[in-house]
């Protein structure tokens, strides 16, 4: 009795082709979709700069590390005025209008407006470069003519606020 032939593999018989053919697609496919996903991250790094903008790398830089010289003011925030200073300040001895302004000088911006804003008073600020006292350190103040009291209708009062950064060109 002869041995008969083993059965195939495929179930196909005459058919020429081998059974492996649909895995060899699930393989091909496969790889065209991870060989896109790279190109697609490729792409968006590149377009991207890299991680982040000049304009990112450069403000990332200048908030990382101080300019040489510059005063952040760290202490500056507890040297604050109550508001009651401004909504209680002595009205003017020649003028029930006006009013003598408290001292601001050399206290924290932030609690100076508040004081003047809680007596309706008007407010300006301006910045000037200045190390010794500190960022939002009031370094000075005025209105329209200093000799005389603050009259809120008239008057603005004008804030002289150190920025922390060293003076420019020795000025």
């Amino acid at each position: 009795p002869a041995t008969p032939p083993p059965p195939s593999s495929g179930g196909r018989s005459g058919s020429g082709k081998s059974g492996g053919n649909g895995n060899k697609k699930v393989v091909i496919g496969s790889a065209v979709v991870a060989a896109l996903a790279v190109i697609a991250v490729i792409v968006a790094v590149a377009m991207s700069g890299g991680g982040g903008s000049k304009d990112e790398a450069e403000q990332k830089q200048t908030t990382s590390a101080p300019p040489p010289g510059f005063n952040p003011g760290t202490d500056v925030k507890a040297k604050t005025i109550p508001t009651s200073k401004c909504t209680e300040a002595s009205t003017a001895y020649d003028d029930p209008n006006a009013y003598d302004l408290p001292e601001f000088r050399y206290l924290y911006v932030g609690s100076v407006k508040a004081c003047i804003r809680a007596a309706n008073w008007k407010v300006k600020v301006v910045y000037q470069d200045e190390n010794t006292f500190g960022k939002g350190s009031v370094l000075d103040y005025t209105h329209r003519d200093y000799d005389d009291p603050y009259n809120p209708a008239t008057d603005t009062i004008e804030l002289t606020v150190s920025t922390g950064m060293p003076p420019k060109d020795g000025s």
